[in-house]
């Protein structure tokens, strides 16, 4: 299991250069390229709604989940 700071997408991380986060598509990219089984993202923008977090999630390989508060496996 990796935990992956994924505080933004690949395409809001352009205007945040140099804030110190990375992007889920980021984590994604190191999980299918490493012999890692699962991954867990974290440490999402505060502007992110579960609505959009849901949209998010279907876009993840099987393995990859968002984390919530109080989230339960």
């Amino acid at each position: 299991m990796v935990v992956w700071e994924g505080m933004f997408t690949d395409a809001e991380l352009g205007r945040k250069a140099r804030w110190g986060h990375s992007s889920i598509e980021q984590g994604v990219r190191v999980f299918e390229n490493a012999d890692i089984a699962s991954m867990m993202i974290t440490h999402h923008a505060p502007t992110r709604t579960d609505a959009m977090l849901d949209d998010l999630q279907s876009l993840l390989p099987n393995g990859v989940i968002l984390t919530r508060d109080q989230f339960s496996m």
